[in-house]
């Protein structure tokens, strides 16, 4: 190879240039030697992975800083660059965990500039650069969509369920069909929480291996439905790789690295708390706080509507049982009844239309005002009287009891007529 000198206004790449270069760049180069199986680099290189300078650097070394799920991939790009016919070039993003067990994402490109006599590359030259922002902003970015999506599912469940069972299962299998990977709500009972819906692959595994632990084992970890329903507030947990509990092992176990529990209200008090679970680090985090609380509420006011509906239909149903029970009492009456509701004829029985010259109740009930006004005194009465009334144009003489009931803003007073002997 023929060097030439550098021409006007070109830099020499000198170490001193190199250095500073990759100082206030944030950008790692390197070199490594198959052949002896070191690295050169410079000199911030190390303190991407979050390491003091390793001293000598080695493909373990790298390896061992690799995130766990990354080392797989990673190794096997840089074999294939390497291996005789392979590309002379690699680039892929791939996580590291530090000491502290920080997470960061670093991409990396190499390109090998020497091969042996069979092809397989002897030296590699590359760049690190840190790129833990972009992926923040990108992982930001796709959970905030992916927990809107979630809430507007709930809210078209809130919309579309008709009760609390059919509420709880539309909301499960929203949230794992638009981004957790599982989902499932648990009641508030006197002796502890009961799974009433729940959706999710490895989620049945998972909730069978949590009933065990949390039976069998003093130390099982923070159960955070239970978390969330003894406070009233949102419950998180950042799921490490290492220094888990019980419980934490295994949710990571079905591959969950952050989990929430929402508590549910009805009427001021917590009855239910929905959990969900995501595969990515840190999802559920003081970012989508308001969203988090802003599902929470919107079931929540679900629930209290639910029970208003509830409510209402007991109350309908015990008037509808007490109007039963009255018309078959007064149906089953030898005497005449007739209820008035501000001084008009509501409901009477079969006996009473037929004393007052009436074919039916309905035609009782029906009957022209300005026709009947003569039962007007009957409406008004407070006493024990006796009369003649004539309804249909034939005197009858009837002895009648009206009783004034108060009640629900209106006038009521019902009556109990008999036919007397008008000689008597």
């Amino acid at each position: 190879m023929t060097s030439h000198p550098p021409e006007p206004g070109h830099l020499l790449a000198t170490p001193e240039l190199l250095s500073l270069a990759t100082q206030f760049t944030g950008v790692a180069v390197w070199e490594y030697d198959y052949r002896t199986n070191t690295m050169d680099r410079s000199a911030n290189h190390d303190s991407l992975y979050g390491l003091d300078w390793q001293d000598p650097w080695r493909i373990e070394t790298f390896l061992a800083a690799t995130h766990p799920e990354d080392r797989a991939a990673a190794a096997a790009a840089i074999d294939a660059a390497v291996a005789p016919g392979g590309p002379d070039e690699y680039d892929y993003d791939f996580r590291v965990v530090d000491p502290a067990e920080q997470i960061r994402w670093l991409w990396v490109r190499g390109r090998v500039v020497e091969r042996d006599a069979t092809g397989r590359g002897q030296r590699v030259r590359g760049t690190l650069i840190d790129v833990t922002e972009r992926h923040r902003l990108e992982s930001h970015l796709s959970k905030v969509n992916r927990l809107y999506a979630t809430l507007s599912e709930c809210n078209q469940a809130v919309i579309r369920s008709g009760n609390e069972d059919e509420l709880f299962a539309r909301i499960c299998s929203a949230a794992v069909r638009v981004g957790s990977r599982a989902a499932w709500v648990a009641s508030v009972e006197p002796g502890g929480l009961r799974v009433v819906a729940h959706a999710g692959e490895g989620l049945r595994a998972f909730l069978s291996e949590r009933a065990e632990l949390l039976a069998h084992a003093g130390s099982a970890g923070v159960d955070l439905p239970a978390e969330a329903a003894a406070t009233g507030r949102v419950a998180v947990r950042q799921i490490g790789v290492t220094g888990l509990d019980a419980l934490a092992a295994a949710c990571l176990r079905q591959g969950w690295r952050s989990a929430v529990s929402l508590p549910l209200v009805r009427g001021g008090a917590v009855v239910a708390a929905l959990t969900l679970y995501a595969v990515e680090s840190d999802f559920f985090d003081e970012s989508v706080g308001s969203l988090l609380a802003e599902m929470a509420s919107d079931v929540s006011f679900a629930l209290d509507r639910f029970a208003a509906l509830r409510a209402h239909e007991l109350v309908e149903q015990q008037r509808q049982l007490a109007e039963s029970r009255w018309r078959t009492l007064v149906d089953q009456q030898a005497v005449a009844m007739v209820v008035f509701v501000d001084g008009r004829v509501e409901e009477a029985n079969e006996r009473a239309a037929s004393l007052l010259g009436y074919a039916s109740v309905a035609d009782l009930v029906r009957a022209d005002p300005a026709v009947r006004s003569w039962l007007a005194q009957v409406g008004g009465a407070r006493e024990v009287r006796r009369g003649t009334i004539t309804g249909d144009g034939v005197p009858r003489a009837l002895r009648y009891v009206a009783t004034p009931v108060e009640g629900g803003g209106r006038h009521e007073v019902v009556a109990v007529l008999a036919e007397v002997d008008p000689a008597s």
